[in-house]
């Protein structure tokens, strides 16, 4: 029973050290995409990030 506990810490400790890693890491400057906006229809994702901003009105 313990070597399951200690297993499942040190996975669940390895998930957080790597995401808040992931979230201190900067977005490299070659990742930002030129989008244009108004006429994006790249796809119908209701979760894209230029389409929360559209309804948002930011």
């Amino acid at each position: 029973m313990v070597p399951a506990i200690v297993v499942t810490m040190l996975v669940v400790s390895l998930f957080f050290g790597t995401y808040i890693m992931n979230k201190r890491t900067p977005e490299p400057l070659e990742a930002e995409e030129v989008v244009d906006k108004e006429s994006c229809t790249a796809c119908m994702n209701y979760s894209c990030r230029y389409k929360i901003e559209e309804t948002r009105g930011d």
